[in-house]
């Protein structure tokens, strides 16, 4: 089993502590170190003179079959052959029972693994070296169908500090981010999320990699301090996206339906629908598209289609994001202030972006205050929505989809999001929703006149706010230092919307959704990056 072979047993060598030290002996790396901070040259100096120390774990199919591969214990992990991601497909891609209840993979309804595998491999130790050993990691097609929050590298236990996400990441676990780590020699590919990601991730060395057919972005460091990114080329993030966003939404919300008492029910349009129907409702659409997929056919016509599918995801995409602790999601920070952590003393050295693209597409949702408008927030936090933040998308369910307006038309997430939310003890939609879904009144006149509820633009499926295409986004950064920076064709797809309501959230409505840039950089200090090479940044949208 899995559990097993992940529970690598045997003699380790012991913490191995950083030695502050400007001489680099036997560089086996081969980076320039030049201008690396004295903190950086010890890293690389640690990594060149303690390796042989490490033990050697080989890593083959096997080890990946039956989920996530944990790193718990120090060593030197080295891939023996390429490797698709594809666990558990029989139980639906999520961890067992058995594996659930020994503890391997903590989930049930909260949890690090409570919305599946997020990740082929989870560092959560000090001291490793991951060499891929020229091959190749990825997520397998289907896994990427089914599970559209992954990484095929994560620098912790989880993919979210605590009281961040769509959900409970923790748990009864603790949240354990590695540090001291070598990713090295190889290439990773297909991933319905990032290359590589991370929080909070200290010491961290990512070098000769080829990072492509990714979704939202090849390397995301939130938080880190002191680490080197060198011969890196990010390119050609994944295009042709049979699936939208509700696709993922209407499989994290099956969880939540099963909380709910059997006997439950919730009138919509006049008539009482049962729990179990619209459980039902939501397992046909879901299976009737997953099995079309996996026979190579055209996917059904429902909301989960994506009719624009060779624009690629419906989301923002990034090459490189070095951030401060925490997820990516709001606006662009205006100031860094004391209480941010990391994104400190990082040298990039020979970095190639190039070639993304995607189609990210508003989401103009309805505010959960009356006569207040607050932006900023994501996973729903100021908006109608389900239950791990995905934004109520009103305009699939009004009879006046242009101007966002009229009577409910039924849709088989839209009414498993309002059944969840009546029976939640935290509801994230309001009382006036669940009325006008049931009245068959006008959702203007309801909402947005009476109550004085907003329209927010400018959010994505999950109620982030949308920032653009960016090569390289640099967020609340403090030293970070780079030699030869490449980037080149960054685009962006979008098409704004018409969309001309005076009950807007924020006011002015902004360009930034739609705009593609080779490099961002804000709220930053002691920024250096020398010989940078930039071409062909495009967007390709109507200004609104």
């Amino acid at each position: 089993m899995n559990g097993k072979k992940n529970r690598v047993r045997g003699c380790y060598s012991r913490a191995m502590g950083l030695r502050v030290s400007q001489n680099i002996k036997n560089n086996l790396l081969n980076i320039p170190t030049s201008n690396m901070t004295k903190e950086q040259k010890s890293l690389l100096n640690f990594f060149n003179n303690k390796h042989k120390a490490f033990p050697t774990i080989g890593l083959t199919q096997h080890d990946f079959d039956n989920g996530t591969f944990r790193i718990r214990n120090p060593g030197k992990y080295v891939l023996l052959e390429n490797i698709i991601f594809n666990p558990n497909e029989g139980n639906d891609f999520f961890p067992t029972q058995q594996q659930i209840s020994s503890g391997l993979y903590p989930e049930l309804m909260n949890g690090p693994y409570h919305l599946g595998f997020f990740a082929a491999i989870a560092v959560e130790t000090e001291n490793v070296i991951i060499d891929l050993n020229n091959k190749t990691l990825k997520q397998s097609e289907k896994h990427a169908f089914q599970q559209r929050f992954y990484s095929n590298i994560e620098l912790a236990n989880s993919p979210f500090i605590p009281k961040q996400g769509p959900g409970d990441f923790k748990g009864t676990t603790t949240y354990k981010p590695a540090k001291n780590v070598l990713v090295m020699n190889g290439k990773l590919g297909k991933s319905s999320h990032h290359g590589i990601h991370s929080n909070k991730a200290d010491n961290v060395i990512l070098h000769n990699l080829d990072i492509t057919n990714f979704e939202v972005a090849g390397i995301a460091l939130n938080g880190s301090s002191n680490s080197i990114l060198s011969n890196i080329n990010i390119h050609d993030n994944t295009q042709n996206i049979p699936i939208l966003s509700t696709y993922s939404q209407a499989r994290f919300i099956r969880k939540h339906l099963d909380r709910i008492p059997d006997s439950s029910s919730i009138n919509i349009l006049g008539s009482d629908i049962t729990l179990e129907t619209i459980k039902n409702n939501l397992n046909n659409k879901l299976n009737e598209t997953f099995t079309a997929f996996k026979n190579g056919q055209q996917l059904p016509e429902n909301i989960f289609k994506n009719n624009e599918a060779e624009k690629g995801y419906d989301g923002n995409v990034y090459g490189i994001v070095l951030n401060v602790n925490g997820v990516v999601i709001n606006n662009f920070i205006q100031e860094r202030t004391p209480s941010m952590v990391g994104n400190k003393n990082i040298y990039l050295n020979n970095i190639k972006i190039n070639n993304l693209s995607s189609n990210p597409l508003e989401i103009i949702g309805i505010s959960d205050n009356s006569g207040e408008c607050v932006i900023n927030e994501a996973y729903g936090k100021n908006v109608q929505s389900g239950p791990v933040g995905d934004i109520i998308q009103f305009e699939n369910i009004v009879s006046d989809k242009i101007n966002i307006d009229g009577t409910y038309i039924r849709n088989v997430l839209s009414d498993a999001q309002f059944i969840v939310s009546k029976y939640s003890s935290n509801p994230k939609v309001t009382q006036c929703i669940l009325d006008w879904a049931s009245e068959n009144t006008n959702l203007k006149e309801k909402a947005i006149d009476e109550e004085e509820y907003y329209y927010v633009t400018g959010r994505d499926s999950m109620s982030h706010t949308m920032k653009g295409n960016i090569g390289l986004f640099i967020s609340g950064g403090i030293n970070i230092k780079g030699d030869n920076v490449y980037i080149s064709n960054i685009k962006n797809l979008a098409t704004p919307k018409s969309f001309t309501n005076n009950n807007i959230c924020p006011t002015i409505r902004s360009n930034q959704p739609f705009v593609a840039t080779n490099n961002i950089t804000v709220s930053s200090n002691n920024i250096n990056i020398n010989n940078v090479n930039i071409l062909n940044t495009q967007n390709l949208h109507t200004p609104l």
